[in-house]
């Protein structure tokens, strides 16, 4: 089963929360993986409701670099996040694709390093992200 969260977390990007924080930048990168987290449970529950699903035993994500994860953490907040569900317990498997890009003024397509949205070709900075930027759930794997 393949689910495109996209959209669920475009809010997110483009209002990131605000606020004052005795953690710093640490504290945003927390929150930034439990919303994610959330959202993918929220799905995963809901596809089990679905199916009348009892037990999740693993996900599997698809993961552009371009969501900036942190997979430590990412893990840690899936363990807490999925504590007293059908998911609790289960295993989260989370892939990294790269960003890759396509040149608005020679086409041209180049994998972005270190956020660098520079054309090695033509050296121009002007383009469009073709890959890296999708969040998935891959598979979902259940017992009934």
């Amino acid at each position: 089963m393949i689910v495109d969260c996209r959209l669920f977390f475009q809010s997110s990007i483009d209002n990131p929360p605000s606020f004052d924080s005795p953690y710093g930048d640490r504290m945003f990168i927390f929150m930034h993986e439990m919303s994610i987290v959330e959202s993918i449970l929220a799905t995963v529950l809901k596809e089990a409701e679905k199916y009348q699903v009892h037990k999740v035993n693993s996900i599997q994500l698809k993961v552009g670099k371009l969501w900036q994860i942190i997979p430590d953490t990412l893990q840690f907040c899936y363990s807490v996040a999925t504590q007293g569900t059908i998911a609790e317990g289960s295993e989260m498997v989370m892939v990294q694709t790269p960003i890759v890009a396509k040149c608005k003024r020679c086409r041209g397509r180049f994998e972005v390093e270190n956020y660098f949205f520079i054309c090695p070709d033509c050296q121009v900075a002007d383009a469009e992200v073709i890959a890296g930027d999708e969040l998935i759930i891959e598979t979902i794997e259940t017992e009934n």
